[in-house]
């Protein structure tokens, strides 16, 4: 029962992952109403939009104009439902190497899904166009900020290391005029250095680094 519950979660938030990503870059609120088919605009009906199963019951094409409906959006929704399993599998590994996680007790998986949830959403996006969106940071920034209060614990550490984190990239950002490293990987510089900590995060640096170089 815990597995199906955790399935279909994923595959729900697949399916306002696979949303969400296509309209934050293109500046169209979440809220701003139901989905449409991008071919025809036409709003897809409830039962046109469960995840996965639309997908497959209507041969991966529009029920109104036939045309073809992009594989993206299953994709992201099967990739969450096996990235909510993943987390649910190793959370207690989660909590070892993450000190936030391992003292936030039976919101942990909660917190951990929320930012796994977010990073995957912003990498779908710095994938397909990219940029780094604010919004999906500025959220993790907020949650990451509220786990550290309710933990009560390295909040200032943990506020320290993001900052620092946030600073080494903006002064690669400054010396490269841009070119290095963006505002928009210095502000996920901060959020990852809030969740990791100091030594983790020096570790994110270094590899994001070397990618943003290469």
């Amino acid at each position: 029962m815990y597995l199906v519950l955790l399935c279909a979660l994923g595959l729900v938030f697949g399916s306002f992952l696979g949303a969400w990503t296509w309209r934050s870059p293109r500046g169209i609120k979440i809220s701003s109403g139901r989905s449409v088919c991008a071919n025809c605009r036409k709003p897809l009906r409830w039962h046109e939009n469960v995840p996965l199963v639309s997908y497959i019951v209507l041969g991966a094409r529009c029920k109104r104009c036939r045309r073809k409906i992009s594989s993206r959006y299953p994709l992201i929704e099967f990739s969450t439902l096996i990235l909510f399993i993943l987390a649910a599998v190793f959370i207690d590994k989660a909590a070892v190497n993450v000190p936030l996680v391992g003292s936030l007790g039976l919101i942990a998986l909660p917190f951990l899904l929320l930012v796994l949830l977010l990073f995957w959403g912003i990498f779908i996006v710095d994938l397909e166009r990219q940029i780094i969106p604010d919004e999906m940071v500025f959220i993790g920034m907020a949650a990451t900020l509220s786990a550290l209060l309710f933990v009560g614990e390295n909040f200032y550490i943990s506020l320290l290391s993001g900052l620092a984190a946030g600073l080494f990239l903006l002064i690669i950002n400054l010396a490269t005029r841009g070119r290095g490293m963006g505002m928009g990987d210095v502000k996920l510089a901060v959020f990852a250095g809030l969740i990791l900590g100091p030594q983790k995060a020096s570790v994110w640096l270094f590899l994001a680094f070397l990618t943003g170089a290469i």
